[in-house]
């Protein structure tokens, strides 16, 4: 059976808003490196925000791939310290919406759980109008809405469990999406971590729960406390 994306980014997106409407200090580490919670959620609200320009056919202007975000923990990440394991496609994702030119899009604005729930239902909307094999174009590549929707799906998931840690809230995702973000990494596994997109994989057992394994190859410990 095939995986019901559409279904999955909807759920991720419920999921990450619960861990939004949580959060008491904005000023709270997370576990991606240097970001706080304010930071975080920008972040995944920002990307929001493009989908559905992005789905319309517009694309981003060419950029260098240099971020704004770097952190010198991410060139030498360790096991011991959860800080540590940010991803970096976080960090280039960032730079790659910061750098477009944005002054037709709707501003942000202060209060993040409202922006949250306006960009958040304008992206799910989109995706649910866009076919899936239509051209996406990002910075440095073209790809279909079926695998640009994956992507999202997988990169909120893997953030709502991030906002969890920093918000003290139940880190538990749901299974579903936990099955199908760990079958859309599975081919790209053995390469994640050359390709500079995020920080080296945390050694976890095998026989590890599956979302511990899943974080893990993002960088992330679930083992350790929060």
């Amino acid at each position: 059976m095939a995986t019901d994306w559409i279904a999955l980014q909807a759920l991720a997106a419920a999921e990450f808003g619960r861990r939004v409407a949580a959060v008491t200090d904005w000023d709270a580490a997370t576990p991606d490196s240097e970001w706080t919670t304010r930071d975080l959620v920008a972040h995944v609200i920002d990307e929001q925000r493009w989908i559905p320009r992005l789905l319309t056919g517009a694309g981003h202007d060419p950029a260098d791939h240099d971020h704004d975000h770097a952190n010198p923990a991410d060139s030498s990440p360790t096991q011991h310290d959860e800080t540590d394991h940010t991803d970096r496609r976080d960090q280039t994702d960032q730079r790659d919406q910061h750098d477009q030119h944005d002054d037709d899009l709707e501003p942000v604005g202060d209060d993040l759980v409202l922006a949250w729930d306006r960009f958040a239902s304008a992206a799910t909307e989109a995706w649910r109008r866009a076919p899936k094999d239509a051209p996406v174009h990002l910075e440095t590549d073209v790809v279909t809405a079926g695998e640009y929707l994956a992507e999202q799906t997988s990169d909120i998931t893997i953030h709502t469990w991030d906002l969890a840690r920093a918000t003290g809230t139940d880190d538990s995702l749901p299974d579903e999406l936990v099955q199908a973000v760990w079958q859309h990494f599975e081919p790209q596994m053995e390469s994640l971590a050359s390709t500079g997109l995020y920080a080296a994989p945390v050694e976890v057992p095998d026989d590890a729960p599956l979302q511990v394994r899943l974080l893990a190859v993002t960088g992330r410990d679930a083992r350790v406390a929060a």
